[in-house]
């Protein structure tokens, strides 16, 4: 029996942006839909929260209309990407090295 063993090298690239929802001026209602009973119920919605969590964002934020007051929000924050690194993929030496170690060890 043979075994065989490939490797796989890929790009990977992990950033970390950074937004703000303000909570209401006038209720003080956070600017995100939650899935905590009891608590601002004008915001909660579990539904809107797991399609934010599936799409990978960190919260999913109310729009520009409070929904629990009425009163118009302030917008999201965007305060652009604060965190990123980058995953290399192997260099052509790397790859060269690597077909001869294979080769040579079969």
């Amino acid at each position: 029996m043979v075994e065989r063993a490939e490797i796989v090298h890929q790009f990977r690239k992990q950033a970390l942006h950074a937004n703000v929802a303000r909570a209401c001026r006038n209720c003080g209602a956070p600017g995100f839909w939650h899935d905590v009973e009891g608590v601002n119920p004008g915001c909660y919605d579990p539904r809107k929260k797991m399609e934010a969590l599936a799409r990978y964002e960190g919260f999913a934020p109310v729009g520009p209309i409070c929904p629990q007051c009425g009163h118009d929000r302030e917008g999201v924050e965007a305060h652009g990407e604060i965190w990123s690194k980058v995953w290399r993929g192997p260099s052509v030496w790397e790859r060269v090295v690597d077909k001869i170690t294979q080769w040579r060890f079969k």
